[in-house]
């Protein structure tokens, strides 16, 4: 035989670590999307409105942000603060009244 031996602590600690692994949540496979549906939010009130411009509150940016996709986000290392989403580029006017 061989002189390698294990201590008991090792061996708990093992042990323990091997139980552990199995209570850790098996990764999520992402499936193919579908078209259609019913989208289920959990909210705790009931928003007045589901226009992105008149967000009054985080239940309507909540529900929103899930429907509406935005053209720009922002970003603290985007040009000008933004990232781009759905817009791939953005230019200001001179008069600092429009962008395109």
């Amino acid at each position: 035989m061989s002189g390698f031996t294990i201590s008991r602590r090792t061996m708990l600690a093992g042990s323990a670590m091997l139980l552990a692994s199995t209570a850790m949540p098996a990764p999520g496979w992402a499936q193919t999307p579908k078209k259609g549906g019913r989208l289920v939010l959990a909210a705790d009130s009931e928003p007045r409105n589901l226009n992105p411009a008149i967000v009054a509150s985080n239940g309507v940016f909540f529900i929103s942000s899930k429907i509406v996709e935005t053209l720009a986000e922002a970003s603290f290392d985007g040009k000008d603060g933004l990232a781009p989403r759905l817009a791939l580029s953005w230019e200001g006017a001179a008069d600092g009244l429009s962008v395109t």
